[in-house]
């Protein structure tokens, strides 16, 4: 009996206490490497197959001195800074759908390169309701190392149902200090960020360890006090002679 009844209040323990366990599905992102996008050797062109690109964006196939490798295939999406008379930036986003449901964890990831021959402009992963801002993070030099790729990840997670245009970002900044590009006097007046082998996952948020009920208190607390009345029994139970 005792212990069917401590198995009972362990299961009614656990059970009040026990936390949902997420599952990451993938989104089907188009043309997440940028591979559909033809582009010759050691050149980059303002196209990008299923993105909406604005200003210096595009598809780039870079030499081998750039990188020490292309994390997926042989091209990347590039978003670019410059001053030639005014700033200009690049941007390049891809819809998710229409909107955003309660309880749910938004992961946005993304090999990020910095070139050996480019400074690094400033840039932010994004994800964006309308024209609403969820969440975003922005990146600098110092988060990547010259020639190299780094996987960055950015998390939304949503408290409640939203309607309207939901959609990635990738867009890059314009630093005061990069100053007007000059190709002798100036060439680091031009900065470019690498993005490649884009990832979209949707997973349901943790759920939060519960409160027990009334009942269950008055399980535990019941089941505590038949424990301690049965081993008091026991202590005291005559020996036979």
């Amino acid at each position: 009996m005792k212990r069917v009844l401590m198995s009972a209040l362990l299961s009614a323990c656990l059970s009040a206490g026990a936390a949902g366990a997420a599952h990451a599905v993938a989104f089907p992102l188009n043309n997440a490497s940028f591979e559909r996008d033809v582009v010759a050797d050691n050149t980059s062109r303002p196209i990008m197959e299923r993105w909406a690109r604005f200003g210096g964006a595009g598809t780039w196939n870079p030499p081998a001195t750039s990188f020490g490798s292309i994390p997926n295939g042989v091209n990347v999406g590039y978003v670019d800074s410059i001053r030639v008379g005014v700033p200009q930036t690049g941007s390049f986003s891809q819809g998710i759908g229409s909107g955003v449901d309660s309880s749910k964890i938004y992961t946005l990831s993304a090999d990020i390169g910095r070139a050996m021959e480019y400074r690094l402009t400033n840039f932010a992963m994004e994800m964006v309701l309308g024209d609403v801002v969820l969440a975003s993070a922005t990146f600098g030099e110092s988060d990547i190392a010259a020639g190299s790729f780094r996987r960055l990840t950015l998390q939304y997670q949503s408290d409640q149902d939203l309607t309207g245009s939901f959609f990635i970002r990738f867009r890059s900044f314009y630093d005061p200090a990069q100053g007007v590009y000059d190709r002798i006097r100036n060439p680091e007046g031009y900065r470019l960020v690498a993005i490649d082998n884009v990832g979209f996952d949707i997973s349901d948020a943790p759920v939060a360890a519960g409160v027990p009920e009334p009942a269950t208190w008055a399980l535990m607390i019941g089941g505590f006090g038949l424990t301690g009345a049965t081993l008091r029994r026991r202590r005291f139970a005559p020996v036979a002679a």
